[in-house]
Parts: structure tokens; sequence; C-alpha cells
């Protein structure tokens, strides 16, 4: 490369580098005076037929309206094309929050425990059903994970189905335990159980007086604007 060339791409990589956004920034909200990351509620997947989003007309009644959402979660996807694949909620704002005591405390959620015809649907579980799973760093890598199966979680009050009184959600809740010196790098919901192929959770909550979440609460997709 001549020397005519390589100045201007030598200039054009630090321009570059002094205009792309930190890490930091990018996670943050673009609205006017927003300084900290939003708290948002994010569903994915991974893996062919794994998933989750939000369903109307299923959940329990919302923080507003009628529409009584819920948060459904597949996992169809077969163990011979990866063991890997489950369905995701990515819920955002709390990376670099400490793990316990000064930041996320606790985390609940809503677990759908009989259908519409009021059968039990054994989504509950100690294996792949809902489970939060915090990824947390303490000084530098490796990442390390904390999780909280359903069934380990403690259960508290059940709730009928605004649409289907024979619908029952019943609560969970999790007291994170203080971890001296951890970060939080990611907070999520997980399901990949193996013999149940989905769930409804509702009324995801985490509790971070830090960042004024006294807690913060997720009844439907609008949610995400108000936390």
């Amino acid at each position: 490369m001549s020397s005519k060339t390589a100045l201007p791409v030598a200039l054009l990589v630090v321009v570059f580098l002094m205009a792309w956004p930190t890490a930091k920034l990018l996670a943050q909200n673009t609205c006017p005076g927003c300084s900290e990351p939003a708290k948002v509620v994010h569903p994915n997947g991974f893996g062919p037929h794994s998933y989750a989003r939000w369903q109307p007309k299923t959940g329990l009644g919302d923080s507003g309206g009628s529409n009584a959402f819920s948060m459904l979660l597949v996992h169809l996807t077969p163990a011979t094309i990866t063991a890997t694949a489950k369905a995701v909620v990515a819920i955002e704002g709390f990376d670099g929050e400490p793990v316990g005591l000064g930041g996320v405390t606790s985390l609940e959620l809503f677990v759908r425990e009989k259908d519409a015809f009021g059968n039990p649907t054994g989504e509950c579980t100690l294996t792949g059903g809902p489970r939060f799973s915090i990824r947390y760093r303490i000084s530098s890598p490796p990442d390390l994970f904390l999780e909280a199966h359903c069934q380990a979680m403690t259960a508290g009050a059940m709730m009928t189905a605004q649409n289907f009184p024979l619908s029952t959600y019943r609560q969970r809740t999790f007291t994170v335990p203080p971890i001296s010196g951890a970060i939080i790098v990611s907070l999520a919901i997980l399901y990949d159980d193996p013999v149940v192929p989905s769930s409804h959770i509702d009324n995801i909550s985490v509790t971070d007086v830090n960042l004024g979440c006294t807690p913060c609460t997720w009844t439907r997709p609008a949610d995400n604007g108000s936390n």
C-alpha cells in the first residue's frame, strides 16, 4: 500500500473509533434526558421452533387495557438439531448492577399451573421449566451463572386468568443472594423443558431500589415504556 493510500485509511479508522459509541451508550434509551439504560423485556429464542412472545387473552389482568397478555414460551427444537435451544426473555437495563444487596435483590414471575380447562400443566419444573438466569462477573472473566428454577423458587399467591376462570397462575419469587464483588452481565428468563413443550408466564418483576424498581413489573408489551 502506498503512503498516499495508507494515510487516508488510517485517518478513517481514527475517525470511526472516535465516532463509535461505547457499549454503555448503545444500551441507553434514545429518549431526551435519559441517563440510564432502558428497563425492557425482549421475547426471543435460540434454535428453530423455540421462541417467546406476548400472547393476548391468555393471562392475568394487565396494568392497563383489557388484553390480558401472558408471555408464551415454546421449546420445540429436537435435541438431534441442537441441545442448547431454548425460549429466551431478555430483561435489559440491569447490566452493571450488583448481584443482591445494593442491586437486584428479588426476581418474581407468575407461572401457569392450570390451563383453560382446569387441567394441571406441569409447566413449573426443576429442570427446564421457566427460570431466571443471572450471568455475572467478578472483576474479570470468565462469567458465572446463578439460576433460579421454577420449583426452587418460593411459591406465593395464586391468581385466576382474566378470560378463563379455570386457568390459574402461581406466584414464584427468588430472593437474590448477595455475591461479593459480582456485577450483572445479563439477566433473562429461560425455558427448555424436554417434556413440556410450552409454558405461560406473567407479571415479570425485578426489584432494584438503586434503579427505582420497587419493583419494575411487566404485564404486557406496553410496560416496556413505563418502567
